[in-house]
């Protein structure tokens, strides 16, 4: 396990956030990248393609386009096998859903 630094109280927004991760039960190994900025840098467009994703999988595909500035077209050519994905897991789920008898 690797060694941790724990800020202080005096190491300012870092000592606060720790505090707030570990009062909330945060291990402290889950910590330790943010508080040591090891955190790799992301390319803007990963932001973009993780909302996307999340739009599809909250079954709300259609904002996609104006959220993110794309055309209709471009937006559902290129998450069209994502999309298609989700409606084949919500017609799974919907025949699941349909066969569980309670009682």
């Amino acid at each position: 396990m690797p060694v941790v630094c724990v800020p202080s109280a005096s190491h300012g927004i870092a000592g606060r956030l720790y505090n707030d991760l570990r009062a909330d039960g945060v291990r402290e190994d889950q910590i330790a990248p943010y508080l040591d900025q090891a955190i790799p840098k992301r390319n803007p467009y990963k932001l973009r393609h993780t909302r996307a994703s999340e739009l599809i999988s909250m079954g709300a595909a259609e904002n996609g386009p104006r959220e993110l500035g794309h055309s209709p077209l471009m937006f559902f050519t290129t998450y069209a096998k994502q999309i298609e994905a989700y409606e084949d897991t919500k017609k799974d789920n919907s025949r699941l859903n349909s066969q569980v008898q309670i009682g």
